[in-house]
């Protein structure tokens, strides 16, 4: 029980910060520079838009937005979600932030091209 509250704190918390980011108009602070920019239009980076955490379902859903305002996104379901969310839930953030893992997370994973997470966290 106490760890099923503690994820869903985690999990709100989450919600919350992304929301008020968005809702202020404030973007991410970290972004990644990508080494080879798309054409068509020339996308040269991507910031975090939404992170969504499906614990019942088994689901992680992360949303990117371009530098041309263009959409993009990485999704993960099953036993590969559900070890990602737990891992998400142990991470020390002051480390390294969020945003620089979910940047490096679409990387490694092929979700985004190849580049270089620059900027400060918020």
């Amino acid at each position: 029980m106490r760890v099923a509250l503690k994820l869903l704190l985690v999990a709100t918390w989450v919600g919350i910060l992304v929301i008020a980011g968005i809702e202020a108009g404030v973007w991410a602070g970290e972004q990644l520079t990508l080494t080879k920019p798309i054409t068509t239009p020339s996308t040269t980076g991507y910031t975090v838009e939404r992170l969504t955490l499906n614990w019942p379902d088994a689901t992680i859903l992360l949303q990117f937005r371009g530098s041309n305002g263009e959409a993009a996104s990485c999704a993960w379901s099953d036993a590969t979600a559900t070890t990602l969310m737990r891992q998400l839930n142990k991470l020390d953030l002051s480390v390294k932030s969020l945003q620089r893992r979910l940047l490096e997370r679409a990387m490694a994973d092929g979700c985004l091209g190849a580049g270089t997470v620059v900027g400060t966290p918020d």
